[in-house]
């Protein structure tokens, strides 16, 4: 059986001060790339995908927005 702490989000451990909101991720970023595409991401390594290749960029699917 896997344990939920109150410091873990789905993926990540450890989170400072988190908060539950009635937003979900998915619905803030696509909002925030619906209002701000096309972005230019670029990988800052701060953060590790274990389980995908090192230039994954999303997984996000069925978006309409363009990376460049």
């Amino acid at each position: 059986m896997k344990v939920i702490h109150d410091d873990t989000l789905p993926g990540i451990e450890h989170v400072k001060d988190p908060k539950l909101t009635p937003h979900f991720l998915h619905e803030v970023v696509t909002q925030y790339l619906k209002e701000n595409s096309p972005i230019t991401p670029k990988i800052e390594g701060r953060s590790v995908a274990t389980d995908e290749p090192k230039t994954l960029l999303t997984q996000l699917k069925g978006t309409t927005y363009e990376f460049r």
